[in-house]
């Protein structure tokens, strides 16, 4: 391979990182589908930086556990084992930073990335994140929240995001954050949890084992001390009374008795559930430790490191750009060629590297055209990366989607799948019906038989039936279909419609 190195030297002149250091977030947390919820303390930090006119934005945190609400009832962080609540896990963690700026209330959205156990000192795993212009600064908050707590918004109710157009989000992000506000001399105003859930199981497994402990004790509670049975005794137990006495009696055990087989499952399941979202966390923090190698095998100690060693990173491959000559790649900066045109097939670079195929096999370069990680039975199925790096690929008659470096992300196994959208989702095809993906891989959720995209919302074909007519009666097409956020969250109720279409006849001449 024949590279030609082209010397380019920059002068950027930018104002260094800020960052923001922000009060303790206190905030209720609920788990997955319950009521059940922990009361939080979330120490939060962002920071921000420009690198060649985009934005660079990097926050993590730590947090602890004040109390939690179970089945209606408080319980102090005492009342559980230390080793209890280590099992505790806080995750899809979105938070709000409201920019200080006498213009209205504007906010960074951010992900802290991979928080460790509460109470520990460390700080979360996190890698910086470059969103576009349009969709950096969110104009759809409102300066109150729907809680008393006044650090969280109602964490179930069903926002669509709505971003300052690119040119508004500019001026606000010079003038509020990079050059700091002048109103207290730091540029977040205040900050908040807009998204987040626990895995409460660990603790709520706890309390149900104390209560079938305590049940089981009052069951099998043994009877009152014999005494001698006399006639008037056995007279009595013939009475009305005494029968209804002891129906009631066998009625109680066998409720008791179907309380604690409840409450048995109830652990049972609790424990299956908390197993299924550990894992789930655990390849999440794996996915985002392979996006934090692509430049580093080490994660700074500070906001202000980890922008640094991103901007180092992006320096080495942003600007570089795919070109072909005669159905042949290579890639050119500053319209120079670096790479010579060579390959079959190539993206853009993300996060340092570029796939390319070269003799039918899938190869991962780095911006001096280093080949790494041939992937021999895989075909590109996109050209274009999610925002975390992820494109779709084949394998085997299967779908599925890798990083840059040519790593299997989500595995191949699904039968048909769409490239992730603007809002990084994917709609994909497992066995019956659809899905929608987020970039970890979860279900968000599910269509009987597929979704559509449609103003920002997922639209399911709930049901769907085709009557067909003749030449004389119209066809008649009847179904329903049910909204769903981004996050997989239901819109509404499920809606019906049906309308007639007319029947194409072809007349047969004689």
């Amino acid at each position: 391979m024949r590279l030609r190195f082209i010397a380019v030297f920059l002068v950027v002149l930018t104002p260094t990182p800020s960052l923001a250091a922000i009060n303790t977030i206190v905030a209720d947390v609920y788990s997955y589908n319950s009521n059940d919820y922990l009361r939080v303390a979330i120490q939060p930090e962002i920071s921000a930086d420009i690198l060649m006119g985009e934005p660079l934005i990097a926050c993590r945190a730590k947090w602890s556990i004040k109390s939690a609400h179970i089945d209606g009832e408080n319980y102090p962080l005492s009342f559980f084992p230390p080793e209890a609540q280590k099992d505790i896990n806080l995750f899809s963690l979105q938070l709000i930073f409201q920019i200080d700026s006498p213009a209205g209330f504007n906010a960074i959205a951010c992900d802290p990335g991979h928080l460790e156990a509460p109470g520990s000192n460390k700080w979360s795993f996190t890698v910086t994140g470059s969103p576009s212009w349009e969709k950096l600064i969110r104009k759809d908050i409102k300066n109150t929240y729907t809680n008393s707590l006044q650090s969280q918004f109602n964490l179930r109710s069903i926002r669509s995001p709505q971003y300052l157009d690119a040119d508004s989000a500019k001026t606000t992000y010079r003038q509020s954050i990079m050059e700091a506000s002048p109103l207290t001399g730091t540029w977040v105003r205040t900050a908040a949890i807009e998204k987040g859930e626990v895995n409460l199981w660990p603790l709520r497994n706890i309390v149900l084992k104390k209560r079938l402990a305590d049940s089981e004790k009052v069951t099998t509670k043994p009877n009152a001390a014999e005494k001698v049975v006399t006639v008037e005794d056995i007279d009595s137990l013939f009475s009305d009374a005494a029968f209804d006495t002891q129906l009631k009696a066998i009625s109680k055990s066998v409720d008791d008795q179907a309380a604690l087989t409840s409450m048995r499952d109830d652990i049972k399941n609790g424990e299956e559930q908390s197993k299924s979202k550990s894992y789930a966390l655990f390849r999440e923090y794996l996915r985002v430790k392979r996006v934090s190698k692509a430049c580093s095998e080490q994660t700074p100690e500070n906001l202000q490191a980890l922008l640094a060693q991103t901007q180092e990173c992006q320096k080495k491959w942003q600007g570089l750009e795919p070109f072909d000559v005669h159905g042949r790649y290579g890639y050119k900066l500053n319209g120079e060629v670096v790479i010579e045109a060579q390959y079959s097939d190539a993206t853009s670079f993300k996060n340092g590297y570029a796939l390319v195929v070269k003799n039918d096999r899938l190869l991962s370069i780095t911006p001096s055209g280093d080949e790494h990680n041939q992937r021999y039975d895989i075909s590109l199925e996109s050209g274009y990366f999610s925002t975390l790096g992820l494109i779709l690929a084949k394998e085997d008659e299967l779908y599925g989607y890798i990083n840059s470096k040519g790593e299997t992300i989500i595995d191949f196994q699904y039968s048909a799948a769409e490239s992730f959208d603007d809002l990084d989702r994917a709609i994909v095809k497992k066995n019956r019906g659809a899905q929608l993906i987020d970039e970890n891989g979860t279900v968000l959720a599910r269509s009987p038989i597929n979704f559509e995209l449609k103003d920002g919302h997922y639209i399911s074909s709930e049901t769907y039936d085709f009557e067909r007519g003749n030449c004389s009666e119209d066809d008649v097409i009847s179904g329903s279909t049910q909204a769903y956020t981004a996050d997989g969250q239901p819109i509404g109720e499920e809606k019906y419609y049906s309308y007639r279409q007319r029947h194409i006849c072809l007349l047969r001449s004689n």
